[in-house]
This record gives structure tokens, sequence and C-alpha cells, in this order.
């Protein structure tokens, strides 16, 4: 594979992380608040676990990609994207909209 599609590939998947992390956790809490503790809010729930994830992925081969010298402004980009979803969940819990 090329080593400008790995980079463009994690940059799509930390915006598609960004996306899916906020949609799918207010849907969460929306499902479980609604249905209880059926299987509809599971499924929000596994969404949610696998955008943290793809996040993270994206993150990780940023890092690597970043340390290789390999197009270190698309590996920065991806890295700051990457982490958004984190700092708006931990932005939430500090001024005590989750707690």
């Amino acid at each position: 594979m090329n080593n400008n599609a790995v980079g463009i590939i994690a940059l799509v998947a930390a915006i598609v992380a960004f996306l899916l992390v906020p949609v799918s956790f207010l849907l969460w809490i929306a499902a479980a608040l609604t249905y209880g503790g059926e299987s509809t809010a599971s499924v929000f729930m596994a969404v949610l676990i696998g955008a943290v994830v793809l996040a993270l992925a994206a993150i990780i081969v940023a890092v690597v990609r970043l340390l290789a010298k390999a197009q270190p402004g698309l590996s920065i980009a991806t890295i700051v994207v990457g982490i958004l979803p984190f700092v708006g969940g931990v932005a939430l819990f500090g001024f005590g909209f989750l707690s």
C-alpha cells in the first residue's frame, strides 16, 4: 500500500471516529433512558466503543508515521482530530454535565 494512502486512511478514520463518538454517546444515553436495559442501548454502546478504538488506532498510526517522519503535517492533523473526542469527553465531565 502506498505510504500516502496510509496517512489518508488514518485521517479518515480519525474523522469518522470524531463524528461517531458524540452521536453514539448521545444515542446510547437516550436509548438507555427510553428503553432501560434492552438491547437497543447495547448497540449504541458497541458503536461508541468501536469509535473509540478507531480513534485510538488512528492516533497510534499517526504517531508511528510522525516518528518515521512520513508526512508530518498529515500525521499532526490526524493526531489532533483523533484526540478531539477524548477532549470533548473530559470537558463534559470537567464541567459537570455528565456527573
